[in-house]
Parts: structure tokens; sequence; C-alpha cells
């Protein structure tokens, strides 16, 4: 333009000005960056801590005014009351400052607003070693030095003017750094100085605002693209589908795929990708396979995205069928799986106790070139455990180092939590001193092991191990402090199980059903009923709903005790509490009314069981029976055997040769016939 106003000069003028208050305006858009793998080492804090970084040995021992800095920065988003914190700071900044303390920050976007806001402060430099440090936050983002150039381009004198591609470089950069308002205003100033927005500005800029999950921005961008004249490109239609995917409106991301291919933009692979992957969260997979199937009509090629994307959750959805036709499917189209789509076969195959069609697999993973890692083996080893055979798991351990894959933490985990459940305890207990070795045990593999331990008595053992745990700063959850309350209780130690509870809640950690639930089980075992009832109450207090088990184990203390108009209450409560008795429940409390001579109220409670869907099993049958007999009540135990051939319930040796005698005795031949027939089809001698 010819206008004095948009001279070079002044074009660099109104953009120093513009980014300077833009940065100073600067309000946080971004949810909070995961936590640092550093953060491994402390994993007391919930929260990122500068200091885990300062004492890293790679970086120089950082002065008092880069500690203040990075706690400043490390413990807040970036926010104006950040930059007023910053001045407030009794110090000067310098270009050494600054670069130590963007080495140290975990965040990289909070790296790169530091860098962009201190680049805004008169009379401020960012030296070689600062513009280093920040890029080595951003190995993988393209165009990274170029936005520090155009940064830096724009303090430059003579001034340098900015082309369209700069425009889309700023945007990009503000975009990093989780900056999006910057980033808006960027588009929406560049008509300022002559420079029109292309299909390429508001894509990247749609694309900031879908990363950002600013999904309510999205529209008012699209309508200005159109309003401009700017028609969108299957980049910019893919952006707006996965946007829609990723904020639950699949339907609307269909629509938008309908409307792209009428406006004579040709879908691409990963745009397919993108919307079958979104009906897939959303549990559409009917209408995921339609687009599948869709593809070749566009003339789109599935590619192992696309099939990987449908096999997972096939596999999710238990139709480890569907996964295994896709599979077929894919290796007929000349489309090579890799190793995760077999990972993700194998682990729905196992998940489906279909270990042996999991190694079939493997095996033919191996024909087709495709390597095992460690993930396939995890799996493997978790489905044996499942289907019960040890041996065979930890054999595939040896199979597995010898095929030159190195187990990891979550493979000794599954190791470990298999043996522990199978009782082998001290096989478990072996794999732990040789995990410790190259591994560093993490909050499952210390659950895993506490677990087996105290399911064993082993409870001294499994509170050192706790008291390891917390000295190696790894955070115990509820899992664990549930673990060392179930032992004690069960132990009768409770002034120790009161004590961890305690512990636990003055931590932060809640109580959850099963923490409360072992209490009550201990407590009524040991008779101490009253305090039983109040950590029930507790839990309704609490909205922490009791289960069967819960229930169960008072209603046995009140068996025990012989309280049994206390145990037919509980029994009333629990169903009007909606938590519906299963077997065992009914047989303990008949169990505790045939103790009593009380048949009558034995035979009620068993007729009430199919009414409030639990049928008797033999273990029901044989306590009435017994009892029946032995009062010389003939006559209602052969109703019952009447009732217990109707119901396909059929007695066990030993229930026969504890009834023959009493029905030949009074004299009921038939029904000593059939006992005999059972007898006999059970292969005992009578």
């Amino acid at each position: 333009s010819s206008s004095s106003s948009s001279s070079p000069k002044n074009v660099i003028r109104e953009w120093r000005s513009f980014l300077l208050w833009a940065a100073m305006a600067a309000a946080p858009t971004a949810a909070p960056p995961p936590p640092s793998p550093l953060l491994a080492h402390n994993k007391k804090r919930k929260v990122f801590d500068p200091l885990v970084l300062l004492r890293s040995s790679s970086l120089p021992h950082p002065t008092w005014e880069v500690r203040k800095l990075c706690k400043i920065l490390g413990h807040r988003p970036w926010h104006p009351s950040t930059e007023q914190a910053i001045r407030r700071c009794p110090f000067k900044l310098t270009s050494q400052i600054v670069s130590q303390v963007i080495r140290r920050l975990a965040d990289p976007k909070q790296a790169l607003r530091f860098f962009i806001w201190t680049a805004q402060q008169p009379r401020f430099l960012h030296t070689s070693k600062s513009v280093k440090s920040v890029s080595q936050k951003w190995p993988h983002a393209m165009d990274f030095m170029l936005f520090l150039k155009v940064l830096r381009w724009l303090r430059e004198r003579p001034p340098v003017a900015l082309s369209s591609s700069c425009f889309t470089v700023l945007i990009k950069g503000f975009g990093w750094a989780g900056m999006v308002d910057e980033a808006c205003r960027v588009l929406q100033r560049m008509h300022e100085f002559g420079c029109k927005p292309n299909v390429r500005h508001f894509t990247c800029l749609l694309n900031i605002l879908a990363t950002e999950r600013r999904f309510q921005s999205l529209k008012p961008v699209y309508v200005q693209m159109l309003r401009q004249g700017c028609m969108p490109n299957a980049v910019t239609y893919t952006t707006l589908i996965r946007s829609f995917c990723e904020a639950g409106t699949v339907d609307a991301a269909c629509r938008l795929l309908q409307h792209m291919i009428e406006k004579g933009c040709a879908p691409e692979v990963l745009t397919f990708n993108v919307l079958i992957n979104g009906l897939c969260k959303a549990g559409k997979m009917e209408q995921a396979h339609y687009f599948f199937n869709a593809m070749n009509r566009y003339g789109c090629i599935p590619n192992v995205v696309t099939y990987n994307t449908l096999i997972r959750h096939f596999c999710k959805n238990e139709n480890v069928q569907k996964a295994l036709e896709l599979l077929e499917d894919m290796i007929a189209r000349g489309c090579a799986p890799n190793v995760r789509t077999y990972n993700t076969v194998i682990n729905g195959l196992c998940t489906a106790k279909d270990v042996d069609g999991a190694h079939k697999l493997l095996a033919e993973m191996r024909k087709t070139g495709v390597t095992p890692d460690v993930i396939t083996y995890n799996s493997l080893i978790a489905g044996l455990f499942q289907e019960g055979k040890v041996d065979d798991a930890c054999n595939l351990l040896k199979q597995m180092r010898q095929s030159g894959c190195d187990p990891d933490v979550a493979t000794f985990n599954a190791l470990i939590d298999g043996l522990c459940k199978h009782s082998k305890v001290g096989k478990a207990c072996n794999l732990w001193h040789e995990m410790v070795q190259f591994h560093v045990p993490d909050a499952v593999s210390y659950g895993a092991m506490i677990d087996g331990l105290i399911k064993t008595g082993r409870v001294a053992e499994a509170e050192a191990m706790f008291g390891d745990m917390r000295r190696k700063g790894c955070v115990p959850n509820a899992l664990h402090y549930t673990a060392l309350i179930e032992g004690f209780s069960n132990a009768g130690n409770f002034s120790e199980a009161y004590r961890y509870l305690d512990q636990m809640e003055a931590r932060g950690c809640k109580p959850e059903t099963r923490t409360y639930g072992c209490l009550v089980h201990g407590l009524s075992k040991a008779g101490r009923l009253s305090e039983a009832a109040e950590f029930l109450q507790k839990m309704m207090e609490k909205n922490l709903r009791p289960d069967v088990t819960v229930y169960t184990a008072l209603l046995d203390g009140h068996c025990r005790k012989g309280d049994l108009e206390k145990a037919h209450e509980i029994l009333d409560i629990m169903i009007d509490k909606g938590s519906h008795p299963d077997v065992l429940t009914y047989n303990l409390l008949i169990r505790a009314q045939c103790k009593r001579k009380r048949v009558d109220d034995a035979l009620t409670t068993m007729q009430e069981m199919p009414d409030r869907g639990c049928l008797p099993d033999l273990i029901t049958y044989r306590m009435i029976l017994k009892c029946l007999c032995k009062g010389g009540i003939i006559d209602k135990a052969c109703m019952v055997i009447n009732n217990m051939k109707s119901s396909g319930c059929t007695p066990d040796a030993t229930t026969c040769r504890l009834l023959i005698p009493y029905f030949k005795k009074a004299g009921k031949m038939s029904e000593v016939s059939w006992l005999l027939k059972k007898q006999m089809s059970e292969g005992c001698k009578t």
C-alpha cells in the first residue's frame, strides 16, 4: 500500500506494540500439562515441583533468582498475576537467568509463554542460549525456529516486512504456547497490514481452538472464513470433524462429511480415520463400519490406522470375532498388520479367555515377520493367570527373555499379581527381588505384593513393604490402605486397623466401600457388632453403597451370636436398600436357624429365595434335609427332595450317604431308590 500507515516501519511498530499488549493481556486457556517424567522420583507431590528439576545433575546449581522464578512459574498457569509476581522480584532479568529458568520449567508451554513475555520487555534481548533453551522444549514442532526468528525480526532495525507465511508461523507459535486469544488476534489484525488471511491461516487457527478444546469458538471462525470467500479444504474439514467428535457431537461430524462431499471437496483417508475413531468412541460401531465400507467409493483405501481403530474398539466391546474378521480382511487387501494390530487382538482373545487362540495368533504374528513386544507377552501372561495356568505364565517369562524381549514393570506386576492371587506368594517375593534390581516398583507393584502378603496372613511383612513404599516416594492409594486395614482386621488387631484408617483420611485418601467392608467383616467376626453397625451407618452417610458382602458379614455376626431376629432385620434392610442377597447370605441364616432347631423358619427362608431371585443350592438343601431327618420330620424331607428334583439340583455322594439311612428307616423306598441312582451316577459305592 502507498499509505504511510502501511509502510514496513509502521507495520513493525504496530506489531511490536500489538505483541506487547497481547502478552500483557494473555489469559491461560490450556489445561495443565501432564506431569514431568522426573515427577516419578518425587511422587509425594500431587503438583509439579520445580525444585525436582532444580536438583537435576545435568543442570548447573541454580541461583536464588532462578529458584524464585521457577517457583512463580511452576505452581500457577500463566495469568496477569504471574507477570505482576515476576515484576515484583527484587532483581533484574538477564538473559542468563531467563535461559536457566526456561531449561528448568517442565511445561514447554509455560516456558514458551515466559520466553515470549520476556521478548516484549523493554531493553531485554534474548541470546543464543535462551533461544536454544526454548527450542529444546519443542524438538518436534515444525517451523518453531522460524517462529522465534519472526519474534526477533519484529524488533530489528531496519524493520523486516512480514509475509503471509510469517502470519502462519505467528498463529502456530501462539498456539504452541497455548495463547489462543493472541493467535485469534493475529488473524483478526492481518488486514490492517495489507495481508488477507488464506485457508492455511484459518485452518491453523481452527486446529489450535480444537486442540485447546475451545469448541464454542470454532463456528465464528468458520463463518468468518466463508464470509471472506475462503473455501475450506480437506484439512479444514478434517480439523472440524475431529473437533465435533471430541466435543461428543458425532452426528454433526457425519453431516459435515456429507456437506464436504457435496461441496466437491474429496475426503482423505485421514478424514475417514478421524470420523471412524469418533464414532467408535461414541459406541456407534455399526455406523463406523458403514463409513469404513464407504471409503472405497471415494477413492480412499483403508490403512493400518483405520483397521487398528476398528479392531481396538471391537475388542473393547468384547466382539473379538469381528476383530478377527477385520484382521483377515486387512491381510487379504494387502494392508500389513503391525505389532499394535496383533497386540490388540491377542489382548482381546485373552480377555475373552481364549488363550489358545491368542497363542495361535502369536505364532501367525511371527510367521508374518512381526516381532512380539513386551505388550504382547504381558497380555498373554495376564490371560494365562486368568485361566489358572500359573506354570505356563511363569514359563512365558523365560520364553520372553530368550526371544530378546526384556520384561518391564508391567510384566513383573502381572506376574506378581497373578502369583499372589493363586497363593504363590513365595514365588512372587522372588520375582519382586529380581524386579527391584532393574526397575523401580510403582503403586501397582506394591499393591499386588501387599495384597498377596495380607491374603496369606503375613501382615507384618505387608506393613514393612508399605513403609518401604512411602520411603521410596510412592504415594499410597485407597487400595494399599484398605489391604492393610483388612489384614489387621482379620487378625483382630483393630487398634492398628483404626490407626491406618485415620492416617488414610488425614492424607486425603477417601475410604472406599471395601475399606469399610473389611472393618465390618472383621468386627462382625470378632463379635463387636455395635462397632460393625457404626461403620455400616458411616458408609451410608458418606453415600457409599454397602455391597452384599458387607451386609452378609454383619448378618453372619448376629447369626453367630444367636440373635436371629436381628439377622433377619439385616436381611430386610439389605433388600430395602437394593442390595440383593446371594445364596451365601441365605445359607448363613438357614444354618443358624437349623442349628437352633427352628426348621420351619429355615423352610420359610428357603421358600422365599426364588421369589427374591436366588435359587437354593446343594448346601441349602443338605442343611435343611439333615435338620428334618434328625428331627424325624421325614414327610417334609420328602417334599424337600421333590423340590430338589424339580429344581434340577443333584445331590452329591456325601448328601446321599447322609440321607439314605433316614429314608430307609422310614420306609420311603422311592426316595431311597432315587438317592441310590444319584449316588451311582456319581461313581460312588453304597
